[in-house]
């Protein structure tokens, strides 16, 4: 089923108007962040994917430590 997704860093919901961000995309059960280069500690940390639909809601979390190009980090949302 269809899935609502939601990136989360910092306990603020991160759009695709964010500076920081190149790309966000949902295909099917799959959800893609893609970082632009950071530039400051603040854009280090854990982003959160949260996903939700009729069924239940799952999330998933990276950690972001290392410095330099862009990062990108696929998520398998679906669940049984």
């Amino acid at each position: 089923p269809e899935s609502t997704v939601e990136w989360i860093h910092r306990n603020e919901i991160i759009s695709q108007s964010n500076k920081k961000v190149s790309s966000i995309r949902q295909n099917g059960s799959s959800a893609v962040l893609t970082l632009r280069t950071l530039q400051s500690n603040s854009d280090y940390g854990s982003y959160r994917c949260h996903a939700r639909n009729h069924l239940g809601n799952d999330s998933a979390m990276i950690d972001v430590r290392s410095k330099g190009s862009a990062i990108s980090r696929r998520f398998d949302i679906d669940r049984d």
